[in-house]
């Protein structure tokens, strides 16, 4: 699976990766997800795709079905800020002005981890 790299705006950079599963009877299958990393928002969006397509020809036009799954995260939430330092720096690499990493990263000290949490 290939990633591809996109400055959707000064702030924003979006992670692309798509591959081909295979064919089958002429049906192809194809998975896919999206990565939008908004740095002034301090989120990450997942968007998963399934799809299946079948070409039949200009008489049938074909068919295709698509399944989708979307989350949004906070970089608070996030396990480590790893994958926020990359792409942050994807972003400047593209020409991008995001807010330094000490504006959107979490305070390391204060860090709780992420998942459910009890209160006393």
């Amino acid at each position: 699976m290939e990633e591809e790299f996109n400055k959707v705006g000064a702030a924003t950079l979006r992670v692309d990766f798509r591959r081909n599963e295979g064919s089958f009877d002429g049906v192809r299958k194809y998975d896919g997800y999206t990565k939008l990393f908004n740095f002034l928002a301090r989120e990450v969006t997942t968007i998963h795709r399934d799809w299946l397509t079948q070409s039949r020809g200009s008489e049938a036009g074909g068919t295709s079905a698509l399944s989708s799954h979307t989350s949004v995260r906070s970089f608070d939430d996030l396990s480590s800020s790893a994958e926020v330092t990359a792409m942050h720096a994807k972003l400047v690499e593209l020409g991008g002005t995001p807010p330094t990493l000490d504006e959107v990263l979490p305070a390391q000290m204060n860090k709780k981890p992420a998942g459910l949490r009890s209160t006393p």
